[in-house]
Formats: C-alpha cells, sequence, structure tokens
C-alpha cells in the first residue's frame, strides 16, 4: 500500500463493515498487497508501513482486525499436468469458444490438436491473460480478415498489460510468460538422429531418460507405427519403450493415446525420444485430422472423454488395414517400413498412391496382421496400440500371436502380398475421395448431399445415417439399388449383423468385424462396398425417396431407430427430410407390410361379426402346431379373418376389431420376422384355411364377440 487510493479503497471497506451485510469481494493477491492490514502513511518516506500485531499470523503475515473480520478464499490458476487439470482447462476454454462470433470459425477452434497446450503455454493458466490473448486474437482475426485463431495468428500478438493506472507492486500487473522461440520445420523425411540430453524444464516431473538416439518421425505416421519403428531401431520392445515413455505401467497399452496425449505423457515422451512437444502431438490422431468430426471433444450433442473417441465406431478399426506397397517402399527407412495413421480410420479403405483396396490379413496366417492375437479359450484379446508389446519385430511383419502367451507371432513379412490385392471399382474410388475431402474440410466449406449444400460434419453424419438404414433394413436397399457393384459384400456384413451377439462374439469369430449397424465393417472390401454404396444414394438428389422408403421398414422399436432419433439433429437439412418422410409411411402403413397380402376369399362365408380379436382356443388349435409365438399369431389371425370376409387393408381389419395402433404394429414385425423361415409362410396360409372353415362352421363364443358391429366404420 503505497498509493493514496490505496487507503480510500481500505476506509471504504471499513465502511461496508459497519453495515449488516455480506460482501463477496474480488482482488488479486490481496494478502502481498497489504489492503488488510492498515498500513499508516509513514512522513519520511511518503509510503504506508505495515506495523507488527501481537495477534496470530494469516498467510504467513500477522492478522489485523480489518483481515480477521474476511475469510480469504484462494483461486488458483489452471493447470495443466492431470488428466482432470487439461480437462477442465479444456472445458473453459470450450466455453469460451463457444461465445466467439468469428465467420471461419470451426468446432475445436481453441479445444482441438495443440491449441489447449499452447494456450497454457502462453498464458500459464491465468484467466486474465487468457482473455486478454483472445480479445486481441479477435481482433486481430477481423481486421485481416482471417475470422478464425490459429498459432499463427496467436504467435504475432504479446501479451502486454502495462498502462496507465496499474501498479505491478500491487499485484495489478500478473507475470507474462516468456514466448518461446519456434523451431524451424524439420525436412519430412525420417533420418536417425543423435542429440545431446535436453536440460529437463522447471515445474515439470519427467522420470524418463533420454534415449542415446532416436528418429524423426515420418510423414502421417502415428505414435504407435513410431513406436514400432524406434523399438526395432534400438533393439528393445515396444512396451519396453512404452515404459520409458510413460505411456503404460502394466503389461496393456492402451489404444487412447492414438486420439491425443496429456501434457505429463506428451512431455516425458519428448524427453525420452528427443522430440519437440509439438511432433509428439503431431503422433496423434487430433492433431492430424482436427476437422473430423468424431475426434472433437463434443460430438452429436455429448461431451466424449479420449477413451470414449477410441471406442467410437468411427474413429478406429479393430485392427490396422495397410498397403504392402507402401510397406515395401519404406521399408528401407531407419527403423523400418512406416504404417500410415490414416490406415486406422473406418472411413480410409483404399491405397490411392498404389490404386489398390487395402489389405488387413496377412498372407500367411490369414489373420488379421495387426491384431493381438486370440487367447487358448479361442476369443480375441482386446485390441491395443501395439499388439504384442513384448515381441522385437521389424514393423513390417504379422504381429497376430495365437494361441497361449507364450506362442510367438507370425512374424510374416507384409510387404509379400501372396497375391495382388482386388482393384477398386470406380464408384469406390469416389466414395474414398468423398469422404477423405470432408474429414480434410475446413470451417466455411460446403459439400452437397441429397442434392442440398450442407457443411461437411453434417455430410459425414448423413454417411452415418445411411449406413444404419442401409444395414438395419438389407436388403430393403438392394431391392432399389440393384446395378450397384459388390451387393454380395454389403450382404455378407448385413448378414454378420444379424446374428446373435453370443454368435459374433465366439471363438475366432468375425464379430469384431462388424460391431454396430451404424459403423463401417473392419473389412476393407466390405467397408468399401458399403461406403460406395452410401456415397451413391448421397450423391442422388432423389436418393430421400429411396432413404425415406427404406427408413419406412425400420421398426420404430429397434434400437436402430433410437441411434438414428439421435443423429437426425446432427444431419443436413436433406436427410432429415428423408427421415420425415419415413415417419409417414410408416404411420400410413402401420408397420412393415406382410409377407404375403390376404385376399377377400371368404365374402358370404364367414360372418365378420362372429370374429373375435383374440381367437377362442377352438378355432385356434391349428395354430398351436405352427410354434410360433402364440399371442401375435392369434391376434394377426383375427386380422386376416376380417380381411378375408370383408376385404380392406390390415390397418381397416384391426379397426375394426379394436386392436390399438401399437399391438397391430407388434403383431406385424413380429409374423413378418417368423413368416421369413423357410416353410413358415405356407403353413400358415394352410392353418389360416383351416380356421376359416371352423368358424364358418360355429359361432364364436358369446364372451368374445364383437358387441357392436354395425356402428363400426371400415376404412379402406
Amino acid at each position: 500500500m503505497h498509493r493514496a487510493d490505496d487507503q480510500d479503497t481500505l476506509d471504504l471497506i471499513r465502511a461496508f463493515m459497519s453495515m449488516h451485510v455480506t460482501l463477496v469481494l474480488i482482488g488479486v493477491d490481496i494478502p502481498a498487497s497489504g489492503l488488510l492490514r492498515e498500513g499508516r502513511l509513514e512522513a519520511a518516506s511518503g509510503q504506508r508501513v505495515l506495523p507488527p500485531s501481537r495477534h496470530a499470523t494469516a498467510h504467513d503475515l500477522e492478522a489485523t482486525q480489518t483481515e480477521r473480520r474476511f475469510d480469504l478464499v484462494e483461486l488458483d490458476r489452471f493447470r495443466y499436468d492431470t488428466d482432470q487439470q487439461i480437462t477442465a482447462w479444456t472445458t473453459h476454454l470450450a466455453g469460451l469458444e463457444s461465445a466467439l462470433r468469428l465467420l471461419n470459425a470451426e468446432p475445436g477452434m481453441l479445444t482441438s490438436g495443440c491449441m489447449p497446450e499452447y494456450l497454457f503455454t502462453r498464458t500459464n493458466g491465468v484467466v486474465g491473460l487468457l482473455e486478454r490473448l483472445i480479445e486481441d486474437g479477435c481482433t486481430e482475426a477481423l481486421t485481416s480478415g482471417a475470422e478464425c485463431l490459429a498459432e499463427t495468428l496467436l504467435d504475432t500478438l504479446p501479451l502486454t498489460l502495462g498502462g496507465p493506472g496499474r501498479d505491478a507492486e500491487a499485484g495489478e500487473i500478473p507475470a507474462v510468460p516468456a514466448a518461446s522461440a519456434r523451431r524451424p520445420r524439420r525436412r519430412p523425411t525420417p533420418q536417425l538422429r543423435v542429440r545431446r540430453p535436453r536440460p529437463r524444464s522447471l515445474g515439470h516431473s519427467m522420470t524418463g531418460t533420454p534415449l542415446p538416439r532416436s528418429l524423426d518421425p515420418a510423414q502421417g505416421e502415428l505414435l504407435a507405427g513410431y513406436l514400432l519403428r524406434l523399438a526395432h531401431q534400438i533393439g528393445i520392445s515396444p512396451l519396453d519403450l512404452a515404459h520409458r515413455c510413460g505411456l503404460t505401467a502394466g503389461t496393456t497399452f492402451p489404444t487412447h493415446h492414438l486420439v491425443r496425449l496429456d501434457g505429463n505423457q506428451a512431455r516425458q515422451t519428448a524427453t525420452v525420444c528427443r522430440l519437440d512437444l509439438p511432433e509428439v502431438h503431431a503422433l496423434t490422431l487430433a492433431t492430424q485430422t482436427p476437422s473430423y468430426p468424431p475426434l472433437h471433444p463434443v460430438y452429436l450433442g455429448r461431451h466424449q472423454s479420449q477413451i470414449d473417441m477410441a471406442n467410437d465406431g468411427w474413429v478406429f478399426t479393430a485392427f490396422s488395414r495397410y498397403c504392402p506397397a507402401c510397406l515395401a517402399d519404406t521399408a528401407g527407412l531407419p527403423g523400418g517400413s512406416v504404417w500410415q495413421g490414416l490406415w486406422r480410420l473406418p472411413h480410409i479403405f483404399l491405397c490411392t498412391r498404389h490404386h489398390r483396396i487395402l489389405d488387413w490379413r496377412c498372407p500367411h496366417c490369414q489373420a488379421p496382421a495387426f491384431s493381438n492375437g486370440y487367447q487358448a479359450d479361442g476369443r480375441w484379446r482386446p485390441t491395443q496400440l501395439t499388439p504384442s508389446p513384448r515381441s522385437r519385430l521389424h514393423p513390417a511383419q504379422c504381429r497376430h500371436r495365437p494361441g497361449s502367451g507364450r506362442d510367438t507371432a507370425c512374424a510374416q513379412r507384409l510387404y509379400y502380398p501372396s497375391a495382388a490385392g482386388e482393384g477398386p471399382t470406380e464408384a469406390m474410388v469416389h466414395a474414398q475421395q468423398r469422404l477423405s475431402a470432408a474429414a480434410r474440410s475446413v470451417a466455411g466449406q460446403q459439400v452437397e448431399s441429397l442434392g442440398r449444400p450442407t457443411s461437411p460434419p453434417r455430410f459425414l453424419n448423413d454417411v452415418r445415417a445411411a449406413t444404419l438404414a442401409t444395414c438395419s433394413t438389407w436388403p430393403a436397399t438392394a431391392e432399389a439399388l440393384t446395378s450397384t457393384e459388390h451387393l454380395d459384400a454389403v450382404a455378407a456384413h448385413a448378414e454378420t449383423l444379424s446374428r446373435a451377439p453370443a454368435e459374433r462374439a465366439g471363438a475366432q469369430r468375425d464379430g469384431w468385424l462388424a460391431s454396430s449397424v451404424d459403423h463401417p465393417p473392419g473389412d476393407p472390401l466390405r467397408a468399401a462396398a458399403l461406403m460406395a454404396l452410401v456415397v451413391r444414394i448421397l450423391d442422388d438428389p432423389d436418393g430421400q425417396t429411396v432413404l425415406a422408403s427404406v427408413l419406412s421398414r425400420l421398426p420404430s422399436s429397434c434400437a436402430g431407430y433410437r441411434r438414428l432419433k439421435r443423429l437426425a439433429p446432427h444431419c443436413s437439412s436433406g436427410m432429415n427430410t428423408a427421415i420425415d418422410e419415413s415417419t409417414h409411411l410408416r404411420h400410413g402403413t402401420v408397420g412393415p407390410p406382410a409377407l404375403f397380402p390376404q385376399p377377400p376369399s371368404h365374402q358370404g362365408l364367414l360372418d365378420p361379426k362372429n370374429i373375435p380379436p383374440h381367437l377362442p382356443d377352438a378355432w385356434a388349435w391349428p395354430l398351436d402346431e405352427l410354434n410360433g409365438p402364440a399371442t401375435q399369431l392369434r391376434r394377426d389371425a383375427a386380422i386376416r379373418l376380417v380381411q378375408m370376409t370383408r376385404g380392406g387393408s390390415r390397418a381397416a381389419a384391426a379397426r375394426y376389431l379394436g386392436i390399438t395402433p401399437g399391438a397391430l404394429q407388434s403383431a406385424t414385425v413380429t409374423i413378418r420376422a417368423w413368416q421369413k423361415v423357410p416353410g413358415n409362410a405356407d403353413a400358415y396360409q394352410d392353418a389360416l384355411q383351416r380356421i376359416a372353415e371352423i368358424a364358418a362352421a360355429t359361432e364364436a363364443p358369446l364372451s368374445t364377440r364383437l358387441t357392436a358391429p354395425d356402428e363400426m366404420t371400415v376404412g379402406p
């Protein structure tokens, strides 16, 4: 306290203390400022001095009467050391981002890639510095016309908080971190490098010891492939290298490290591997594909963690695909062949450089080459970041390890395929180009979907919704688009999805290749065929008609329908139009159509007044021989008997019997699925004929008859 304004503030606080109110006051560095210490003006120096007190101490200073009347609550700056601290910092950035109104701002502008760590480095977690930096950055973005915040723009802005009226000694100017000099860009070709150990940064706990030598990351390489090459180069296992980098402490290697690394892990990896922090973050998908919607912290209206992203079927395939020719081209580089990071993305199924569909099986053992193998009971081991992490293999060798943990890996060289891969069709190439362009899009870009312009993220959500519609209602799409190539591959994927979960998850089965109706399959050929079919629908301006017809056959009671409703708000206007139209079609038909129509074959032979909504045992015994769903069969048979006597639609017959639309929907879905079993439809027709003969010869019990059939109207 050395200004007159300081004493005026203290006098004002004392005046407030005489009032019967509770005060909540906010200030910076209150204990050190002396505001509550009752400073006195010293004539000799002109400064306020803080006399000692006989009272108890607080904050290492002796408390005064004024200070004892207040409870100080410390609000510390943000930290960036643990997962919880990083999440809190990222959440704060997401709140700031939602308040910005820049024309070219894209989702994740402040929260994706290396931006959170960059902002923390510039501001040291101080909210005031962060807001000043963002404010100055927005001003520069508006002035320059960039309309977006990026590291290159923020690097040009110094953080200066000094000015008239601000007193550094009073704590009004926080310490501004010094801007670190940016390193020149390195050449992309991987080279073996030897560096002197860098000094350990103050304030960071790094237990890893720098390796004697390291490698430059290759262009497009992810963390898993880089660790394979580096471990092979220095002669240790990938698991040992992961332990040194602090990526794991046990025997498993989590896959979510491919999404992004937290601050401590990134710094320790940089120290051990002699890399710069941006180079480490560039080995993650969040940095390589910052515009890919499933990698955003908020996706489909929900906040998601790194583990949620890793478990999403649109982020990782069960096992990495690969191109043998690409592995052969890079086999001579230091450390061995390079595994491209894009091969892990489910929508990447082609190698555009060598014009071929990617492989995924080993040509020798025919198992997934980048898999962790299966256990002694035949069940697949959980997917890891690097399969068989204890094995010291060349990066291009098959890492599949069958049987018990003592069995060795296959070790077949993957750049020597047994046969040339199948060439892609033009539709597959076009689909790959469309999906890749949408995943790499920038803010403000527009694409076409169902004949209407939309944003790339909404187009990718349309792809997800169309995938769900195709797989949930197969073969409805095949019936509408019979000229599509490789429909057999899509049918094989749909058949896998239709199996019972227990069967799909059995020993050495392919259930892990088809985990959900709205995810691409793991088999690259099946994925290519399915994506080509989906993109063909979305490229067609009349694709809404096809989708509406297909979606109308999706039962509202199934899980796929609920997923579709969750996707709809994030899809394009064209997709929502198709969904709305399918709802009208579904309500018009009240469920999917029956497998065979019921003609009015017994008009005049059977009185519809005697047909009850639930057939009595004396009539329904032929149904008991069918071994089907008894309750639903009796309800459906009653509806068909009314159609046989009066004609009309199933909905009209159900209304005549007093059957609710919900009960009709349930019966239709159940009986339709049962009729698809070979022989059931013909047996059901024979049973209906016998029931009609029994009903014509006898009368229904009085308790089951309709009470006032003449007052009911039958629709057309």
